[in-house]
């Protein structure tokens, strides 16, 4: 599910708003709907699914459940050390960034979360800085 919502909105809009409309979007994700999802997905995965130029996608993966599945104790393999998304087009956008669950190899910080962030090659220095500030 989604909200469509430019970035002045995003940022001019109190955040309590803008969780308020992702948990509304969620409301329509039925069984016919993820259904039909998928199978537009098959149809079109050769062309590639787009929202359009230099659009941002989020998603939150922590509680999907990937990191609970279990592969099998008997050839002792159990569940995945990470889980990540296969495509950078996996969301239809130019601009994923997906919150991922920690790794089961990272012991002791089961309390955070990975961001997997894919950026125009024009805004990574930009990106860079800013995250050098969070350094400090």
């Amino acid at each position: 599910m989604y909200v469509h919502l430019t970035a002045k909105e995003l940022v001019e809009q109190h955040i309590w708003k803008t969780a308020d409309l992702i948990k509304k979007s969620k409301y329509n994700a039925t069984d016919d709907y993820v259904r039909s999802y998928i199978d537009f997905q098959e149809l079109h995965y050769e062309k590639g699914i787009t929202a359009g130029a230099r659009v941002s996608g989020f998603t939150d993966w922590r509680h999907l459940g990937h990191s609970t599945v279990d592969f099998g104790w008997d050839f002792g393999w159990g569940g995945p050390v990470t889980v990540v998304p296969l495509s950078r087009h996996l969301l239809g956008s130019v601009e994923p960034c997906f919150f991922l669950p920690c790794s089961s190899a990272s012991e002791g910080k089961k309390d955070g979360f990975k961001v997997l962030v894919h950026l125009q090659e024009d805004a990574l220095q930009g990106f860079r800085e800013e995250m050098d500030k969070l350094k400090s």
